[in-house]
This record gives structure tokens, sequence and C-alpha cells, in this order.
């Protein structure tokens, strides 16, 4: 157990004594893995503010004055991040994105059946934080609602049948020990969802401990976030790290998405436009429209396309509007 700091060191040829790991942040602090020991409340250095270190990083850590610091933030392979939500946004801020952790193997999207779903959400929780080095997973939490989380289940199969789901049960020890078997050894795996789709109750039944303190979650659904602070924490069951997160309200991609994450035949159909700027609504020679008419394409895939299409590049334009505002 290292966090994966002697395999980051070996690869880009590091000192591995002054090579941490970010495993906890809150505010201005970090808990840091270094050396086999962990340091808490360890600092960065003046240069280096609160809003480019995360959980996940590999930092380089000088010792001064028998204190430790964070002197250099280091390569990362990637970033799961989201838009900021509207209370962590500055004036200044433009780029507004909220990185929630980094380096990682894994992700579990987490949806509750008790909570108010449409296919809509899903498509912006996919289109935000998959990538193409990035395993993502769906986990339909709460299981006992057995109606409800069938009539998800059959709703995400309808629209996308090759994602990878999973039903789970918090209170069903043999569905835990199921869900284990999806987190591969010494992979990084992060939990993300809304409040109150029970995060922490999985993070804790994974460590089969209370490895937190959590907040009480109204009947409704609509507690407060069970998780104060993101944290990774090594299973040595599993061989494996998880990364907890706070829940979250709004989930949109600060950055321009790729499409073709979810709508794969609609991109590579559009290459046969007649148009290149084709919007596949009402220009002639339009691959996509013929392939509707034709019956390869069915007409709710492609309603979800022009949906998702509206919602993003109204983003992307609000976005170059509030930049222009600020400049």
């Amino acid at each position: 157990m290292d966090y994966g700091i002697r395999e980051y060191s070996n690869k880009n040829d590091l000192d591995i004594n002054k090579v941490g790991r970010v495993i906890v942040k809150y505010g201005h602090y970090y808990d840091i893995y270094l050396n086999n020991n962990i340091y808490r409340k360890v600092m960065a250095v003046n240069q280096i503010s609160s809003d480019q270190v995360f959980v996940g990083d590999f930092v380089h850590v000088v010792n001064l004055d028998d204190e430790h610091y964070i002197v250099e933030v280091l390569k990362r392979r990637n970033v799961v991040s989201k838009e900021a939500s509207t209370t962590m946004k500055s004036y200044h801020d433009k780029s507004k994105e909220q990185i929630l952790a980094t380096n990682v193997d894994n992700v579990f999207i987490l949806i509750a059946a008790d909570q108010k779903f449409t296919i809509g959400k899903l498509e912006r929780y996919i289109l935000t934080f998959k990538k193409k080095d990035i395993h993502l997973n769906i986990v339909i939490t709460k299981a006992d609602y057995r109606d409800k989380t069938e009539s998800i289940r059959k709703e995400i199969n309808k629209f996308y049948p090759e994602l990878n789901i999973f039903l789970l049960s918090n209170f069903n020890a043999d569905n835990i020990e199921d869900f284990k078997q999806l987190i591969q050894k010494n992979s990084i795996s992060i939990l993300l969802g809304a409040s109150g789709v029970g995060k922490s109750t999985l993070f804790n039944n994974l460590f089969s401990q209370d490895n937190q303190h959590t907040q009480s979650v109204r009947t409704d659904g609509k507690g407060k976030h069970t998780t104060t602070h993101t944290q990774m924490l090594y299973n040595d069951l599993l061989n494996a790290y998880i990364i907890d997160t706070p829940g979250f309200k709004t989930i949109n991609a600060v950055h321009s998405v790729d499409e073709s994450i979810l709508f794969s035949d609609i991109m590579k159909l559009s290459k046969y436009c007649k148009f290149r700027d084709c919007t596949h609504s009402h220009e002639p020679g339009c691959a996509v429209k013929k392939a509707i008419n034709e019956g390869d394409i069915s007409e709710d895939y492609y309603e979800r396309y022009l949906e998702n299409k509206r919602i993003i590049d109204g983003q992307i334009r609000h976005q170059k509007q509030k930049e222009r505002k600020h400049k």
C-alpha cells in the first residue's frame, strides 16, 4: 500500500522520497501520504493556491523546519471535474471548474431509486464524467424500491443498452460483496452522485466501519451532504483505493464535451453529410436524417441527441458571454 507513488515515481524518474499523494483535502489543508506515513494538515507554498491541489494529485513535498510543504503539483493522468455550483463561483472565476479528483481509474455514478430520475440527468453525468481512460459504471442505489429500480433500469437500457448498470442495496451483505467485484486490484475508484443517494453508506460498507462523520438525510431525500470533504482511503481487503466526495445538486460539464461519448452513431454518420456544419435538422443531404428515415437510427435516440446538443450549446454560449462580460 503506497497509493501508487512507487509506480508513478519510477515511471517519471522522480525521487520517491519527495513524492507524496493528496488523500484528503479540506480548505487550504491536505493530508499527504509520503514515505509510508500520513502527514496531516499540510499546506502548499504561497505560489500554489487551494484550487490547484486536489485529492489524487501526486505532489512534490519538502521538509522545512520540521514542517512539510507542497511545492509542486506533478503531472496528472486525468481529471474528474464538473461545473462549480453557484455558491462556489467567484466574480472573477472564468472557468468555474470544480475538480473533484485526479488520476482515477473508475467512476461510479450513483443514482437513487427513491429520487426523481430523468434520462437527461443521466446523460449529463455521462457527458461530464466519461473519458477514454476512465471506466464508468452506473449504480442504482436503494434497490429495495424494486418497482422504481426496475423502471429506471429499463429506461436506461432503452436508450443506452451498452452501459454497465449495477443494482445496489446497502442493506444486503451479499449485494455489497457483488459490488466489490467491480473494483479491480490497485485501482482508484471515485463515488459520485447527488446528496442522499447513499454514497457515504456504501463507502462505509466497503470498509465495514464508520470512516466518516455523516449528516442526517431527510425523509424526502433532500438531505444535506453526507460527506463534508473529499477523501481517498486504501481498502486492504480489496487492495484498492476509494474516493468519496460530497454530494452535489447540479451537474453540468464546464468544458466542451465529446458528444461521441453518447452519440457515436450520429457522430460517425455526420461525416457523410453534404454540409460540414450540418445541424441534422433541416439541411438537404443530411446522412443522419437519412438514417432515421431508413430506420437505422431511432427517433428516440435522435431526440435525445437534439436535446443534449441544445443544452450543451446553451451552456457554452452562456459561458462565453460571462467571460466577455468579466474581461
